[in-house]
């Protein structure tokens, strides 16, 4: 049977990982909203898989991923997160991953992946598999020059948090109406209409780190 480690910081989305725990192949389930937290667990447990987050409050995932490769070889990592990018995929799988998943991947396919990874697979979503195959091939292309300011940088790094306007506002110390003027923006300079298709784009531009 096998322990599992979830480490996600938004808790609507542990909440729905935790599920996992229903399963017949999970032993035992255990759960970390931040890089801190899963370090006090790893010290005390030791895990068959985790599955990683890479944006973090505390820190990248790709911390504690190398950490676990590290100290163990028995532990299996998987990533779930929003970031599909080529740079974030190549850095997790170095660090360690074997497994890299989006959020929007469906309940189902993260148990069949699970059981995938824990049989000696590594299961991927496509096109995160499309980033290791451009790699594998010489492929590479130069990244697109990031059309983004700073501050818009910021801000875009924090929707992709799920954080809401207000949030933003009161974290980077400036007005609800400046937030979403540098919003606007962001929608213009990446030609999309809505929160999603930015954070999307911005993965598929490599904007989010």
């Amino acid at each position: 049977m096998t322990r599992l480690l979830i480490v996600e910081d938004i808790p609507a989305y542990r909440q729905f990982l935790s599920q996992l725990s229903d399963s017949d192949q999970i032993s035992h389930c255990d759960s970390a909203s931040c890089l801190a937290e899963a370090f006090e667990l790893v010290k005390q447990h030791q895990y068959d898989l985790a599955l990683v987050d890479l944006g973090l409050p505390d820190g990248n995932g790709r911390e504690l991923i190398a950490h676990l490769r590290t100290q163990s070889s028995k532990t299996e990592i998987m990533v779930l997160t929003i970031f599909g990018d080529e740079d974030n995929v190549l850095k997790a799988i170095e660090a360690g991953a074997r497994g890299y998943l989006l959020k929007d991947t469906p309940f189902e396919q993260i148990e069949q992946a699970i059981a995938n990874q824990l049989a000696g697979g590594a299961p991927m979503s496509a096109a995160v598999a499309a980033h290791v195959l451009n790699q594998i091939q010489g492929g590479q292309k130069e990244p697109l020059p990031n059309p983004l300011t700073g501050r818009e940088n910021e801000v875009l790094t924090l929707l992709a948090k799920g954080l809401k306007s207000s949030e933003i506002s009161n974290m980077m110390g400036i007005s609800h109406y400046t937030v979403n003027d540098h919003i606007k923006a962001i929608y213009r300079k990446l030609e999309v209409n809505s929160r999603c298709e930015a954070v999307y784009e911005a993965n598929q531009q490599g904007l989010i780190k």
